[in-house]
């Protein structure tokens, strides 16, 4: 396809919450948006020889932005498959499967949550150079983890952890190099954690991981090197750390109270709530040798229920994507977390595409550049042949191209 097309009497979603605008004309030019115009001004005649496609009955709207990803995780079950499930020349290609995918699905920008070894820096070289396509992304640090909560960390439990594959802090002394190197090696954004997590040894939900003075001083040295930090929180003190600790993400935020709620928008701080997740976990985590009634995941998915529309309606910057790349999750599955929202949390689908696309942009910096179907803006695009404003299943039942900076990536391929 030319770089410089149009298509025509189209329906334009913006992705800023609102209804779907019809009948309008969208011009890409060079990768970007340069004209939108109602289609009343101009005849199919008037739009020349560049390339048409014909938008009638169609919605367009902006590229997906998966906010919280794994792209590394292979149908995981617990910490030991995350990092050794696979060897990692293989979780290599693994990952780059993942990543395609992901993009002909319409999730055109993924950011990452915690990489194993360095592979969102390495997978983002390939696509960028052309080895093949895939979403743009924003690589994301080695996970920065504690060995446990302060006064029970033990050398000789992470010893057999390698650490070009996931730093694991005993000494608060160790986090000044481990930070720089992951900026070093290419990290847009460091993940530690606030909290434990019920699937993971260290520490469970409730447990206060790295303490506040640690994540004080994770952020002053990424902030000080113009890097964003993501905190894994899911009990309220860890909440309560990281938004004290000022980061810029709080990845979960389960048991999120008014208090917390109303620091997190004070503070300007984004959110990439859990609720999906936890429900597969609940529903299915017993068909992989788990014990669901073990864990506290049914009260994180209530409190997630309770608190999600509060902070909808209070302005607080809300992000998709949950931890995709469990087994109870498989990583291709992605659209159902936003069904999960409109079905069972009654969020309207608009203000569901809202914290898919400019949402996840605003939460990264980007939002000059992608996450809103506006002139000037980066053509990643998505035509669909419904209206996923109206109903957002028309992602998995009416997806028909995906367009990454105005280059066309699904047309031709099975989906």
């Amino acid at each position: 396809m030319s770089d410089h097309f149009v298509i025509y009497n189209v329906g334009v979603q913006e992705g800023i919450g609102q209804r779907t605008l019809l009948g309008k004309n969208v011009y890409v030019k060079d990768g970007k948006i340069e004209k939108i115009c109602d289609v009343n001004n101009q005849t199919l005649s008037d739009l020349g020889v560049m390339a048409k496609i014909d938008g009638s009955g169609k919605t367009l709207m902006p590229g997906l932005i998966f906010a919280h990803t794994h792209i590394a995780y292979d149908d995981v079950c617990g910490a030991r498959d995350v990092l050794f499930k696979h060897p990692l020349t293989r979780l290599s290609f693994i990952a780059a499967k993942v990543a395609k995918k992901a993009a002909q699905l319409g999730y055109t920008t993924m950011v990452g949550a915690g990489s194993v070894a360095c592979i969102d820096v390495y997978l983002k070289e390939a696509i960028d150079g052309g080895l093949f396509d895939g979403p743009e992304l924003i690589p994301c640090s080695r996970d920065i983890m504690a060995a446990g909560p302060l006064g029970s960390r033990r050398k000789d439990k992470v010893a057999h952890i390698p650490r070009d594959y996931m730093p694991v802090v005993v000494d608060e002394g160790e986090i000044d190099e481990i930070v720089n190197r992951e900026i070093d090696d290419g990290a847009k954004i460091i993940k530690t954690f606030a909290t434990g997590d019920d699937q993971f040894p260290n520490a469970r939900s409730g447990e206060e991981l790295f303490s506040l003075a640690e994540l004080q001083k994770i952020v002053s040295i990424a902030h000080g090197r113009s890097t964003l930090v993501r905190c894994h929180a899911r009990g309220l003190g860890g909440i309560k750390n990281a938004i004290a600790a000022q980061v810029d993400i709080i990845d979960h935020c389960s048991y999120a109270d008014q208090e917390s709620l109303e620091l997190i928008k004070k503070n300007n701080i984004s959110i990439v709530p859990s609720f999906y997740q936890p429900l597969q976990y609940l529903a299915c985590g017993s068909q992989y040798g788990k014990h669901p009634e073990e864990s506290d995941f049914h009260l994180e998915v209530e409190n997630t229920r309770k608190f999600l529309p509060e902070a909808e309606a209070m302005g607080i910057n809300i992000s998709v994507g949950d931890d995709f790349g469990f087994a109870w999750t498989p990583h291709g599955t992605y659209h159902q977390e936003l069904i999960a929202f409109q079905e069972q949390l009654n969020i309207p689908a608009a203000t569901i595409i809202k914290w898919a696309t400019s949402n996840g942009a605003k939460m990264i910096g980007a939002g000059q550049n992608i996450g809103l179907l506006r002139e000037g803006m980066q053509a990643n695009m998505i035509l669909l042949g419904a209206d996923p404003a109206q109903d957002i299943r028309a992602l998995t039942t009416a997806l028909e191209r995906v367009f990454i900076a105005g280059k066309c990536i699904t047309e031709g391929q099975s989906r």
